[in-house]
């Protein structure tokens, strides 16, 4: 019995009885012979692999050019059959593959005079820089220019005319946004970007006054620039999030209708203000090309009360409230959601 169980745990040697050594600073091991096989571990210079005696190719008869001198006496060297694959071990013992350009067969006779323990030329695998990097090195990683535009929805903002009648039924649709920002590194703060915040908002708004005789639509928007300051909080291999703080110039503009059963009357209110921004943009990255982004931003709006005015006189008089002709807007916070795309230069 214990004969059987030596033969069974000397069965690996058996048929891995060549050793050979890594000449590569960080050979991988394939699954398959293919280097679009998984990559099952990796095996550093120097380090001792054992590879399937049936994959060393010998011919007796065959020499190489390659002559060296033994004690006065002149030995033709012969060829060692180098394959570009050969089988191995990986560490849990299953079959693996290595390229043959990247380990030397210890054959322990004179065909070890046909390759170096050092691969020649450059080292494919050799990651390294060589030490002090310079100055103008080409780093690219976190200095490129962003640019992205996104379309976004959020809830309605509450806010409307000061109407002279209470209000029995209010309808308030879903608030739209196109927002583009282009953001540039800076040179004193790394990891932080200044940039430049422009977005466009709309929205529809539907009232029934209590009065039972009129109903009134409010349709407009508003334009919003302003500059931002951004933090690349984490960045992997293919995701990256971002966050972000403004302050923006907005300007409004919102047409207020009434209509009654024989009488409409619409009127322009229009007005500038502030807003506090703070944004937070989920990007994965390299999804459509290697410099194209896609994007997930989540945006909060910070308004102070303010209002908007018209420069028209009302013609039906009995419609608005001479004494708060204005759109008033409550002090609040809403939030859009954005998708969109980002492109690096």
């Amino acid at each position: 019995m214990k004969k059987i169980i030596c033969i069974i745990l000397l069965l690996p040697q058996l048929a891995f009885s060549k050793r050979a050594m890594i000449i590569v600073l960080e050979a991988p091991i394939f699954k398959k012979p293919s280097t679009e096989a998984r990559i099952v571990q990796y095996a550093r210079k120097g380090s001792i692999v054992y590879i399937d005696n049936r994959d060393i190719v010998d011919d007796p008869t065959a020499f190489t050019n390659k002559v060296i001198t033994f004690k006065d006496v002149k030995i033709p060297v012969p060829p060692s059959g180098k394959q570009r694959w050969y089988t191995t071990l990986d560490r849990n013992g299953q079959q693996a593959f290595v390229l043959g350009q990247h380990i030397k067969v210890i054959y322990n006779d004179f065909r070890e005079f046909n390759e170096d323990i050092s691969k020649d030329g450059h080292d494919p695998t050799d990651y390294r820089l060589t030490e002090p990097i310079a100055d103008n090195y080409p780093f690219t990683e976190g200095k490129e220019f962003r640019f992205n535009l996104a379309i976004g929805l959020g809830p309605g903002q509450k806010s409307n005319y000061n109407y002279n009648a209470p209000l029995s039924r209010e309808d308030y649709r879903i608030r739209n946004g196109v927002a583009i920002n282009i953001l540039w590194p800076t040179e004193i703060l790394k990891h932080f970007r200044i940039g430049l915040n422009a977005g466009f908002y709309s929205q529809m708004r539907r009232f029934y006054l209590d009065d039972g005789q009129r109903s009134a639509n409010e349709t407009g928007g508003s334009f919003s620039l302003g500059p931002t300051i951004n933090f690349d909080q984490f960045k992997g291999k293919s995701f990256q999030i971002t966050y972000s703080a403004g302050l923006n110039f907005n300007w409004a503009r919102y047409f207020v209708e009434q209509q009654s059963l024989n009488s409409v009357e619409e009127r322009l209110f229009s007005g500038i203000y502030l807003t506090p921004k703070i944004y937070s943009t989920f990007q994965w990255q390299r999804v459509f090309f290697d410099s194209v982004d896609l994007l997930l931003q989540l945006e909060g709006i910070f308004d102070y009360p303010h209002s908007y005015n018209s420069k028209s006189d009302p013609i039906l008089t009995p419609f608005w409230t001479p004494d708060n002709d204005k759109i008033s807007v409550p002090g609040g916070a809403t939030f859009l959601l954005y998708f969109g795309v980002q492109a690096k230069i």
